[in-house]
Parts: C-alpha cells; sequence; structure tokens
C-alpha cells in the first residue's frame, strides 16, 4: 500500500470549501484503486488515504501532518486548503523531507520561503488580479468600457492572499495610469460579520469599477450588502470567487448574474481530458458539474500519483525530484501541470462571467472562451 496523509478543513470557518477537496482527494484516490493502483516498478500498489479535520485551526493543521508523518507513517502529504492553513502546515514537508502536494495555497508568500517539497496547482493570486486587469485594458481597447482613466474601488482581505491581490492590480494600475486609477483601496478581516461601513466608503469613492478579493463567505455578504445598498458599477469581480453554485443559491441568479471571477478552472475548459474528467464527475456524483475546487484537488492528488509512478519508486527524494521535473497534459487552464522552480504552478487564469440563466461562461483568454462579455454590466 501507498499511505497518503492530508489535513483539511472539515468544520469551522473553511468546511464547506474542505469538503469539495476531500471529493476531489478521494475521487482521485478511488480512481486510481479501481483501475489496480499505481504501478510502483512494475508492482501494482493500492492508496491508502487518511484524512484529518483541522476545523479551519492553522495550528491543529501543524500538529496533523506532525502526526500523519510521525505516528501514521504516512508516505506523502495532500495539503491543506486556504493560504492561512497552507503557510502554515507546509513546515512539516520540510521538516521530514516529505513531498506535499496541495491545490489549497494561492499566495505567492508560500513559495518564497526555499521550499523543497511543496508543490501546489494554483497559480498565484497576483497572476489572477494581472490577467482580470489586462482583459479590462482589451475591453477599452473594444470600447466596451467606455471611461478611461477606468476609477477602481480595490478591496482585499487583510491576508496574504489579498494582498497579493492588492499588489497584482495596483502594478498594473501603475503601469497603465492613463487607462486606470484607485480611488479607494481598502483592506477588511477575513471572516467579518458586516461590511456596510466599508461599502459607504465605496459608495462614497464613486468608483467605474468594483474589484474585490474575497473567499467564499465574505463574498456572499459583501455583495448581499453591495445590492442593499443600491451600489452599481460597470464591472463587479471579487476575485475567485462569484460563480460558485453556493452564491447562485444563496443570493439567487439574478442577483450574481454579471459578476466577472477570475478562476483557477472552469468545467467549459476546450480540451479532451476536461471533457472527459467532467463526464467522470457527473457520473458518480448524480449529475453535478464539477467547481474548480474539485478540479484543483483532483489534480493535485493525480500528479502525486502520477509522479510516484514515474519515479517507479516511493523513495521519498526520488518522488520530490519527479515532482520538481513534472511537466504532463493535464486538465488545468493551459492543458498541462508544471512547477516553477519554487513549487508553484504558473499556469493561465480563466475569467468567467455568470449569465442570468444560472451558468457562467468563458470570456478569456479569447482562444478558450465560450461567449463574449457583458460588458458593462447591465443595471
Amino acid at each position: 500500500e501507498i499511505l497518503v496523509g492530508a489535513s483539511l478543513p472539515l468544520t469551522g470557518k473553511e468546511a464547506r470549501v474542505g469538503g469539495f477537496y476531500r471529493d476531489g482527494y478521494e475521487t482521485a484516490v478511488k480512481q486510481w484503486n479501481e483501475k489496480g493502483g499505481v504501478d510502483v516498478g512494475g508492482q501494482k500498489k493500492q492508496i491508502r488515504l487518511t484524512l484529518l479535520d483541522n476545523q479551519t485551526n492553522p495550528t491543529t493543521s501543524v500538529s496533523q501532518f506532525e502526526r500523519l508523518v510521525t505516528q501514521d507513517g504516512v508516505n506523502f502529504l495532500l495539503g491543506s486548503y486556504s493560504t492561512l492553513l497552507v503557510s502554515a502546515d507546509n513546515i512539516v514537508a520540510e521538516r521530514y523531507k516529505i513531498p506535499y502536494v496541495n491545490g489549497g495555497g494561492a499566495a505567492s508568500a508560500i513559495y518564497e520561503k526555499g521550499n523543497r517539497y511543496l508543490f501546489g496547482t494554483l497559480s498565484a493570486v497576483e497572476n489572477m488580479a494581472k490577467t482580470q486587469m489586462q482583459w479590462l485594458k482589451e475591453l477599452q481597447d473594444e470600447g466596451k468600457l467606455t471611461t478611461k482613466p477606468a476609477k477602481i474601488a480595490l478591496i482585499w482581505e487583510n491576508t496574504d492572499h489579498g494582498k497579493d491581490y492588492q499588489k497584482g492590480v495596483q502594478d498594473f494600475v501603475k503601469a497603465n495610469p492613463d487607462r486606470f486609477e484607485v480611488v479607494i483601496d481598502e483592506s477588511f478581516e477575513l471572516g467579518a460579520q458586516d461590511f456596510t461601513s466599508l461599502l459607504t466608503k465605496v459608495k462614497s469613492a464613486n468608483a467605474d469599477l468594483f474589484m474585490a478579493d474575497a473567499h467564499l463567505e465574505d463574498f456572499i455578504l459583501m455583495e448581499r450588502q453591495r445590492r442593499e445598498q443600491g451600489l452599481y458599477h460597470q464591472m463587479v469581480t471579487y476575485g475567485a470567487r462569484g460563480s460558485e453554485k453556493d452564491a447562485r443559491e444563496q443570493l439567487g441568479n439574478e442577483a450574481v448574474a454579471g459578476i466577472v471571477a477570475g478562476t483557477w478552472w472552469n468545467a467549459n475548459l476546450p480540451y479532451p481530458e476536461v471533457e472527459q474528467f467532467v463526464e467522470m464527475w457527473k457520473s458518480t456524483h448524480n449529475g453535478d458539474v464539477p467547481q474548480w475546487y474539485h478540479a484543483i484537488s483532483y489534480e493535485a492528488a493525480n500528479t502525486l500519483f502520477n509522479s510516484i509512478q514515474k519515479a517507479g519508486t516511493c523513495d521519498r527524494e526520488k518522488v520530490r525530484d519527479t515532482l520538481a521535473q513534472y511537466n504532463e497534459t493535464s486538465i488545468l487552464p493551459g492543458n498541462k501541470t508544471y512547477f516553477k522552480e519554487n513549487g508553484q504552478i504558473d499556469n493561465p487564469f480563466v475569467i468567467v462571467q455568470n449569465t442570468p440563466e444560472g451558468e457562467s461562461i468563458v470570456v478569456y483568454p479569447k482562444d478558450i472562451a465560450t461567449g463574449e462579455a457583458i460588458m458593462p454590466m447591465p443595471k
């Protein structure tokens, strides 16, 4: 058997998404095991996954990964979800020299510590901000956004994730001062209970574009309150959030229509691998279409198992070296998975926009678009 360990936020603040990651990991394990397991140097080995619940607590997460390695004797680790948790617990991978593949940490700060055993399938948040800005600039060129310079309300969670987003937007604005200006630049605390006073400031800033970076629960509350205050912006984004099924269910299709998200994956990507993955997922999940959380966690697990097979051994150093050289066709945007020297993937983001019918269409990059963006947003 190949013993793989993971600690995820299955209760607490990130429980919803933690459950998606568990599903992604377990689906990959089941798929490999049904095919007979991982071929390790000519011998097929089943994967046994041990999953623990860190309750969205970084201290618990670290001690659980520690336990998985020292007491449960796992061979390899699959990472947690959220920048907060991955930032804390990847220290265990370095301490015990054990490969740790995650699909849950996107802040570039995580990968700036010179870690050797950390690999991530989420591209940096800063890239997402820059992709969104480039897209907005192209919309100006096409005459779809007519305001120049367009005034931006920049709102971000006070975490490495949010700071990455803020930096990405600000760097682009500084390089294109004739196109954009930031008229409000404010942070908020992760998991805040009320955004009314922040949104009052946004209202008086009179911005054209509303650009926020938030996690799922914060986005849902903030957008509800933004609408209650009657704010209108030509373009609204919450960074990676906005296209989730949860948002449509809690806010309603009409309320989230037009919202734009820069996302790490979309079920409409025009690759045969994505089509196969979506079909497989639907057939094993009562017809549900996978969300990006499912795809990214599934791909993280898949990448680890593929690397073990390619290395032909469970030797941690050899698997680590195989991961460092990894470059394979996959379901991710760009159609491949690979890692930069720092262990983080550097693939393109997909920009999607919600439709009134409750769908999300890919609007950028153009070569993989499945529809035209409606800009400015209808009032």
